[in-house]
């Protein structure tokens, strides 16, 4: 269409000059409503892409060995749930005041869990696995955290060309403080305590050791999570420290009012992921076969105590037998008892019968006097470990352990409908353990002393005899 432009008040100058062909209405609209809604999708685009961006997670901190040594040179590898989530090599030319800094960046696709973060370093070929100060570091994003110092099971004779003692002061005569300043001819610090055995997960009651390896210094340590230094709850080591659950222990190492840096020595106790536990696999506390049975509460008060456990099914199988070692490794770990070593099996025939996990904790038992045999062959004595223990066996042990924490007592004969058929070697503990209320007769009031003890039995008796010897 051609249209004359007039002069008007929305004419351009010089329009009507000329005349001009314009394009029809519809076309002008729809072209419109096709630019906005490009510009809307490319809005929203926009907005999703800058939303789902991740943002790094940074590290830093020391790398040291048990002695407090610098190690100058490795790769620090991190991991979530199992999963590498990054690493970096580091050595003295790229540390930063003496840090690594490690960053982590997940992908919209791959974000990192909110999960502890798990540190090891590779020095050489071997990888070591890291004890973190702080000890637990659970993933934030965005966060920058550069005190998170390592700590690495490295001899120092290993460590590479270069390491330094902490804050890498110093001293004429080869000393460091630990805050690297030098002291010409004045006293060092002692050095970081260092343990035996290495931190890490165990299956079985172990027996603790500190050692400093400087000469005259006292070593000072808790295990209620507050400062060796300072809490109230320190106390100084002068024996084995017995570890039977989940603990961490820090120490401190002093001499001449110096000081050394804190060592932290993280334990876990109980079957590894995937692993069972000879006495019934993994702690639980809710059982799917407990529900309305007699001895739940009392089972689940115990799991939470972790002295006896569960099986990986979630079931408890309150009336399944148990065997004399399991119910020894029970007690052993109720009263948290220790010091036994495989020399103390040597007298007992069927020694070799004794599964390895149970080792230890049956050289305990025998150690405490709480397991003394039965007559085998030739004269010689039989533990018979993997046999189910009776009630007359079992009310024997609790009785032992009252004698060794309170005393021997005097105690009446029970009133048992069957007593005349509780064996004669039984006789006593029995009766002390009846008088302690640890053991009970049934409805018909017989207390069946050859009948077989069920695991469900076995909690609720420790647990008596617990509260028997508060």
């Amino acid at each position: 269409m051609i249209k004359d432009v007039g002069a008007g008040p929305r004419a351009c100058p010089g329009c009507k000059l000329f005349k001009v062909k314009t394009r029809p209405k519809k076309l002008i609209w729809g072209t419109s409503v096709i630019l906005f809604f490009t510009l809307l999708v490319s809005l929203l685009v926009f907005k999703v892409n800058v939303s789902s961006a991740q943002v790094p997670t940074c590290y830093g901190g020391t790398v040291k060995n048990a002695e407090a040594k610098s190690v100058p040179e490795g790769k620090v590898r991190t991991y979530l749930e199992g999963y590498s989530f990054g690493e970096l090599p580091y050595n003295e030319d790229n540390l930063k005041d003496g840090k690594y800094n490690i960053c982590l960046l997940g992908t919209p696709d791959k974000p990192i869990p909110s999960k502890p973060v798990v540190f090891k370093v590779l020095v050489g070929t071997k990888e070591y696995p890291a004890v973190s100060t702080p000890a637990e570091i659970i993933f934030q994003e965005g966060i920058f955290n550069d005190q998170v110092n390592l700590t690495i099971d490295i001899p120092t004779s290993e460590i590479p060309s270069g390491g330094t003692t902490p804050g890498g002061g110093t001293t004429p005569g080869g000393g460091t403080t630990p805050g690297g300043g030098t002291t010409p001819g004045g006293p060092v610090a002692p050095t970081q305590p260092k343990v035996s055995p290495a931190p890490g997960n165990y299956t079985q009651v172990i027996n603790v050791t500190l050692t400093c390896p400087t000469p005259g210094a006292k070593i000072y340590y808790t295990t209620d999570g507050s400062d060796p230094k300072t809490g109230a709850g320190r106390k100084e080591y002068t024996a084995p420290l017995p570890v039977t659950q989940t603990a961490t222990i820090k120490a401190v190492a002093v001499k001449d009012n110096l000081t050394s840096e804190v060592s932290i020595f993280n334990y876990t106790f109980g079957p590894l992921p995937g692993e069972t536990s000879p006495d019934g696999g993994v702690s639980a506390v809710i059982f799917k076969d407990l529900s309305g049975h007699w001895a739940k509460d009392t089972v689940e008060k115990m799991v939470y105590q972790n002295i006896i456990k569960g099986y990986e099914d979630d079931t408890f199988r309150p009336e399944n037998e148990i065997s004399r070692l399991e119910a020894a490794a029970i007690l052993v770990r109720a009263l948290k008892l220790t010091g036994g070593t495989e020399a103390e099996l040597a007298a007992f025939s069927d020694a070799a019968t004794v599964p390895v996990w149970g080792k230890q904790i049956l050289a305990t038992a025998v150690k405490e006097a709480l397991i003394k045999g039965y007559p085998a062959e030739g004269g010689k004595t039989a533990l018979n470990p993997a046999n189910p223990i009776t009630r007359a066996e079992l009310a024997t042990l609790l009785s032992r352990l009252i004698i060794k924490k309170q005393g021997s007592q005097e105690s009446p004969a029970p009133a048992f409908a069957d007593q005349d058929q509780v064996p004669a070697w039984a006789k006593e503990g029995i009766a002390l353990a009846a008088a302690k209320d640890i053991i009970k007769g049934y409805p018909d009031n017989t207390f069946k002393p050859a009948k077989k003890v069920t695991r469900a039995e076995t909690a609720v008796m420790v647990q008596r005899l617990l509260e028997a010897l508060k």
